[in-house]
């Protein structure tokens, strides 16, 4: 009896650890429990166990503690997994027959999903998949993590305002696709804000609200401008980002390049600017509480067209940006998040100088995922208030810097983050 005891249980431990395995990629921000596994089994209670570690959910579930204990030597049992507000994102059921034991994986967002596997012992039938999918099954489990970030609006790579793809095509966008106005001393004393090199720091914080599932987030976008020609700069970003959900966080770290390019420049008589900054990057993201990692390239070309009326200025940004994971191997598993998107983003913004060194600006973004997306489209809408140095040496006045705060709001179907930012550049 210890013996069958023992087998059973293994099997448990081998169906939830491949539940560990094939749900690596973790939603992105949550307050809230973001993980929970339902387990059944016959004349037995159903339960649900939540928790926003996903670590320490399989680990109370396969040692069969707490509320698991029910399943204890039971070899009929089902599992299920809720990723993200996503359902059944991944269902394993395990039966056993003559001495074999045969285990099914399937999923409620993939379609055809199916994995099968058959053993002579429970403790073979858990190596059968976890082999499968760090082998032959490395683009299988691509697709369901594809399909996942598809559908869940908190997916920390794709399809979501605070995803990965999104965060840094808002970078690009907010480098390449805006204006930086002038005050009413940068008009007076034609001062070329644009023309020197320069180093910008921002601190953004905010916290979001996706279907019930909260969070916070932390971003340190770093860039620096060096100046290559009278027409073209070159801009190199440090993008950092920390998030948090309940007890787990996430890190990310990426490397923008950008080559804004003045094909009109505004000048006296002349109020039209007309620049297209071509861009490209790479991000990784990780998370140790929610087993998540994964590295994303991304290249696309931004357009802004500007005219100054004098008491103010107008801007149309647009811009269109490709996003592809790349496949990673760690310690002989392969991990690719299955990110291939494309975003399209078009905004307004309008300038207004106020007294002599201030500057208020307010605008609106649209952004659009191509491909399929948890949430599909969203408006970025917000305003900054800033104050510009000036400084006058030899009787010639030139832009030193600025300092300004600002906020926004992502708004999209069951998505809503708010967010608040406070930061400075510098000219030399």
């Amino acid at each position: 009896m210890k013996n069958k005891t023992t087998r059973k249980k293994s099997t448990r431990i081998a169906a939830l650890a491949l539940l560990a395995t094939t749900s690596g990629i973790a939603p992105s921000v949550q307050a809230a429990d973001l993980f929970s596994v339902t387990t059944t089994a016959p004349s037995v209670t159903p339960v649900t166990k939540s928790n926003s570690d996903l670590e320490k959910l399989i680990r109370d579930a396969i040692q069969s503690r707490d509320q698991f204990q029910p399943f204890l030597g039971l070899s009929n049992v089902n599992s299920t997994l809720n990723w993200g507000g996503v359902p059944n994102a991944l269902i394993f059921n395990q039966t056993e027959s003559a001495g074999i034991y045969t285990g099914v994986l399937t999923s409620s967002v993939l379609p055809g999903f199916q994995v099968t596997r058959q053993a002579t012992s429970q403790d073979n039938l858990g190596d059968e998949f976890t082999n499968f999918f760090k082998k032959d099954g490395a683009g299988l489990y691509t697709d369901l993590l594809k399909a996942i970030s598809a559908t869940s609006k908190v997916s920390p790579t794709d399809g979501n305002p605070n995803a990965d793809t999104a965060r840094n095509a808002s970078n690009d966008y907010n480098s390449g696709a805006k204006v930086s106005g002038e005050t009413k001393a940068e008009k007076k004393s034609n001062a070329a804000a644009a023309a020197a090199s320069g180093f910008r720091v921002d601190a953004d914080l905010g916290t979001f609200t996706a279907n019930g599932i909260q969070g916070r987030t932390f971003a340190l976008p770093l860039s620096k401008r060096f100046v290559l020609s009278e027409r073209v700069k070159l801009d190199v970003g440090l993008p950092l980002s920390y998030s948090t959900i309940g007890n787990a966080t996430i890190y990310s770290v990426g490397l923008n390049l950008g080559f804004p390019t003045d094909i009109l420049k505004k000048a006296n008589g002349q109020p039209i600017s007309w620049r297209v900054t071509p861009f490209g990057g790479a991000s990784a993201t990780a998370s140790r509480e929610m087993l998540l990692g994964g590295a994303i390239l991304r290249g696309g070309i931004s357009n802004l067209v500007a005219y100054d009326f004098g008491k103010f200025e107008v801007a149309i940004g647009n811009q269109i940006s490709q996003h592809s994971s790349m496949e990673l191997d760690i310690a002989g598993t392969k991990v690719d998040p299955g990110v291939d998107q494309q975003i399209l983003k078009n905004g307004v913004q309008i300038c207004v100088p106020l007294a002599q060194h201030w500057i208020v600006e307010g605008y609106v973004i649209h952004t659009n995922f191509l491909a399929a997306a948890g949430v599909k489209q969203y408006l970025t809408y917000g305003g900054d208030v800033g104050y510009r140095i000036m400084e006058t040496k030899d009787a010639v006045s030139r832009f030193v810097g600025t300092l300004r705060v600002g906020a926004y709001v992502d708004s999209g179907s069951g998505f809503t983050g708010a967010h608040f930012r406070i930061g400075s550049n510098w000219k030399f």
